[in-house]
């Protein structure tokens, strides 16, 4: 999702790799959940993501369209996002996925194949011509004493080099898509929404996912970019 703000209203000013040392671990947050609950449909979900969401909890794209997910306009693109409940006895929303009784009350329900934006909070990613940068997001985490922790610990994804290509790669051709989007024409824009959520959401991915998107991608820019 693009923002607005400058990278020093955003940023400490950092710039860091995944083998930088950076202040930001809240230490299990100890019984801090304001990140799942002041999210409004700003968790958008890339294709590593449904990917990990359908096998973690053995659900289709479809089924999951049911409650976890919802689709939403993301920049002038289709994409799918994680859905939001109401609180129970309390005005506003929180995540589908946040604990509400026993042990979990507060606590993530899919920590362990959670999200990339979930994984990277209270960071982010900035692009660039050679790629990315990891940054480190101010006043977005309210835990003042965190500590320190590699970012690769941080993110805790195996694979990591190919994954940080792959999240490389799906930006690339998202923001050229989006530069190619027909302005004018609602019904062209939905159709191209259409087909990438039909190429690259609906189908299941084969057990290489890396391989399998690959693949599907080639497909895509040449019917796309031909």
């Amino acid at each position: 999702m693009l923002r607005n703000e400058s990278l020093e209203e955003l940023t400490d000013g950092g710039k860091y790799t995944a083998d930088s040392v950076v202040k930001v671990d809240p230490d299990g947050c100890r019984g801090c959940h304001l990140c799942c609950e002041v999210v409004e449909d700003t968790i958008i979900l890339d294709p590593y993501d449904i990917c990990a969401l359908a096998r973690g909890l053995g659900k289709s794209f479809q089924e999951l369209m049911q409650r976890e997910i919802a689709l939403g306009v993301c920049d002038g693109i289709i994409l799918p996002h994680l859905n939001l409940v109401e609180k129970e006895n309390a005005s506003g929303r929180h995540c589908v996925f946040l604990g509400q009784e026993g042990e979990m009350q507060g606590r993530c329900l899919i920590h362990s194949f959670r999200p990339g934006f979930c994984r990277l909070f209270p960071m982010g990613r900035l692009y660039e011509e050679e790629g990315f940068s990891y940054v480190l997001l101010k006043n977005e985490c309210p835990y003042q004493d965190k500590k320190e922790c590699s970012v690769r610990a941080w993110l805790g994804i195996e694979e990591l080099e190919q994954y940080e290509a792959y999240v490389l790669e799906w930006h690339s051709f998202i923001a050229r898509i989006r530069e190619q989007l027909p302005q004018e024409n609602e019904e062209d824009r939905q159709k191209i929404s259409l087909f990438l959520l039909q190429s690259f959401y609906l189908t299941p991915y084969r057990e290489g996912f890396y391989e399998d998107f690959g693949e599907r991608l080639k497909k895509v820019k040449g019917v796309l970019f031909a």
